[in-house]
């Protein structure tokens, strides 16, 4: 049985207590986005995704040049590397008790035993950190890779690790409504290109407001990501939204930054032209 990956050669820590990960020639930094909680007409920082943000040579390049260049027998311990950076940034985020979503991405392994084993290691080293491991929201895309019952046991380990689910990158062309009924995530996160898509078809998004509150009525949280424009955004809150995310809402900040925690009005982001239609009429939870 292999043991879990360690990283303590791979990342050190400057004078402020900011850590960075080298693989080879290259440097990573821990970026988190901000995400917004919408209940009754405010919306709330109350979390953050975990980016990474690389560097070559002090140039910033973008994380998909980086990613493109991982060989692949290489990616999976890329991903683990990531993960650890960003956990042991945490406390950087400089916001007590914000949760922290981040990428699981099953198409890296096919080891699902060795997946399962990296993330309960990941979630023992949280203990001697002092984060709150139910604070923590995976995020798998949920993909044709995984056959159903590989899919579910996945889902289950992250449960009784004390994480909590996102099924990630909805509508993105693999997704499968009744598996991920099957999981019963605590998020669903739909994929910022379609809902883009979708904002342009006044019937199509009719359809997605329906999609929504069924999962909202399975018991899951909705998230649209992605959010570029006024009209995005008015269109995530009319469908449902429970947590909104994109570059309008705040753009990812390297690991220190400080972050706006104060609530805002929707009109904050709406804009004085946007009409705020209120087609949905739930409270949120």
């Amino acid at each position: 049985m292999s043991r879990p990956l360690t990283f303590a050669d791979d990342i050190t820590v400057d004078e402020v207590g900011i850590r960075t990960a080298k693989f080879g020639e290259f440097r990573v930094k821990s970026a988190y986005q901000q995400i917004w909680r919408h209940r009754d007409g405010l919306l709330f920082p109350q979390a953050v995704e975990a980016l990474a943000r690389v560097f070559r040579e002090g140039a910033a390049i973008p994380p998909l040049e980086f990613f493109a260049q991982v060989r692949p027998e290489d990616a999976f311990r890329v991903e683990c590397l990531c993960r650890a950076l960003h956990l042991h940034n945490y406390h950087n985020i400089g916001v007590p008790g914000v949760q922290m979503f981040f990428n699981y991405d099953p198409r890296l392994n096919g080891n699902l035993q060795q997946s399962v084993r990296q993330l309960g290691y990941m979630a023992d080293r949280l203990a001697h950190i002092g984060v709150d491991i139910r604070l923590l929201v995976c995020e798998i895309t949920e993909t044709d890779v995984l056959d159903h019952d590989a899919f579910v046991r996945l889902a289950a380990e992250i449960r009784r690790l004390g994480m909590r689910l996102a099924i990630d990158d909805f509508g993105a062309g693999h997704s499968n409504l009744g598996r991920v009924r099957t999981v019963e995530p605590e998020f669903v996160k739909f994929d910022g290109a379609f809902f883009r898509r979708v904002v342009e078809e006044p019937a199509a998004l009719r359809l997605l407001r329906q999609l929504s509150e069924g999962f909202k009525a399975d018991g899951a949280m909705v998230i649209f990501e992605g959010l570029e424009t006024p009209t995005q955004f008015v269109a995530a809150i009319e469908t449902g939204a429970d947590y909104l995310q994109g570059y309008l809402l705040g753009r990812p900040a390297l690991a220190g930054t400080v972050f706006d925690n104060e609530p805002k009005p929707i009109e904050h982001f709406a804009g004085p032209r946007d009409r705020i239609v209120r087609l949905y009429t739930g409270s949120g939870r």
